[in-house]
């Protein structure tokens, strides 16, 4: 199944963080993580450094690599430049609306649903299907920088996402709200779709973050976007 073992212990080490087993601010030796899998720790020193970039482990100067901690000013800044970002990326999408770009939703949607079927049981492969829909909708702006920019954001919120599907209906609440969102996305009325990204990105502050964070993120983009006026 694995191409390499540096494969397996990437997933492994991202299903017991996302499943929580693995517990925010626990140090990752990887000594310790290779005796206890029966592995040598050369693939899970690998695998950390992988998952340094999808920010669900942290680097810590001189101390090693630990699960990294969920900051309350992390959750607003991420989410603050996601509710930026994402849906202007969208609305560049939706207006150019590039040949095949339709099928490519349905298709990445299926899969998603698929994978929801499969969840909590395989998170891993969950996310990835969340991801490839995700970046479907707006992974043909024109803008290639504004994309990457966005699908990097968004692997850094994987676990807040997490933490919310409970306070959202549960697996079936949260494939349906994905569903409208591809319905919105599909339609006719550019502005729907994306005032329906924004709320969708925004639901997750709202049921994990704390009291008047999304509030301050909204001041945060009105702020920006008086700024934009004024120098037009």
């Amino acid at each position: 199944m694995w191409t390499t073992r540096i494969d397996w212990a990437e997933h492994e080490l991202a299903t017991r963080i996302l499943g929580g087993e693995l517990a925010p601010g626990t140090k990752l030796k990887a000594q310790d993580l290779a005796e206890a899998w029966d592995v040598s720790p050369t693939p899970i020193r690998e695998a950390l450094q992988r998952l340094t970039a999808t920010g669900l482990v942290e680097a810590v100067p001189n101390r090693g690599m630990r699960v990294a901690p969920i900051v309350a000013e992390e959750l607003r800044e991420v989410y603050g430049l996601r509710l930026l970002l994402e849906p202007f990326a969208l609305r560049a999408t939706l207006e150019a609306r590039p040949p095949g770009w339709e099928v490519e939703v349905n298709r990445s949607f299926d899969e998603l649903e698929a994978a929801f079927a499969r969840a909590p049981a395989d998170l891993v492969a969950f996310e990835s299907a969340h991801a490839a829909f995700h970046k479907a909708l707006v992974g043909r702006a024109a803008e290639t920088w504004l994309t990457r920019f966005v699908e990097t954001l968004r692997a850094h919120t994987t676990r807040y996402r997490l933490q919310s599907v409970s306070l959202r209906g549960g697996w079936d609440g949260v494939l349906e709200e994905h569903r409208r969102l591809r319905d919105a996305c599909l339609g006719d009325d550019v502005d729907a779709a994306v005032a329906m990204l924004f709320e969708h990105i925004r639901v997750t502050v709202d049921a994990v973050g704390e009291p008047g964070d999304v509030e301050q993120i909204v001041e945060r983009i009105e702020a920006v976007g008086r700024h934009a006026h004024a120098l037009s």
